[in-house]
């Protein structure tokens, strides 16, 4: 039987640079290569086996959705499992990202939701609090 991975997970974002500062500083993302073709500039970034590929275009849409959701189709939210929750919550609320009070889960773990410079859903989640 063959194992099937995730490779990594795309994100249109306004600010390559902007991004690339966030994912690195927040979640210890380092970069991985940088490229460019007409119209758009992507870097790969990786931790701890997660790899994420940011995209910037010259020319970009913005879709009309809802962050919390999570009957609309479509990926929701980008889930960052955190040893200390709070602290990483409030990590992010001095670097001027709005995160919502810790709370516990139906599933039993506990989280918080936040977005990205670009508004990205991001979702800390902790086993406890």
């Amino acid at each position: 039987m063959n194992t099937v991975t995730i490779d990594h997970i795309a994100i249109t974002v306004t600010d390559l640079s902007m991004s690339v500062d966030y994912y690195s500083k927040y979640f210890d993302f380092v970069e991985e290569k940088r490229f460019s073709k007409e119209g758009a500039e992507f870097v790969y970034l990786s931790s701890g086996g997660l790899r994420l590929e940011l995209w910037q275009f010259s020319q970009r849409e913005r879709p009309q959705d809802s962050l919390t959701n999570l009957k609309i189709v479509g990926l929701r939210h980008i889930g960052f499992k955190v040893e200390d929750i709070n602290s990483k919550r409030q990590e992010l609320i001095d670097g001027g990202y709005e995160f919502s009070q810790v709370q516990q889960g139906s599933s039993g773990v506990y989280y918080s939701l936040g977005v990205d410079p670009d508004g990205i859903a991001i979702e800390l989640i902790s086993d406890s609090n």
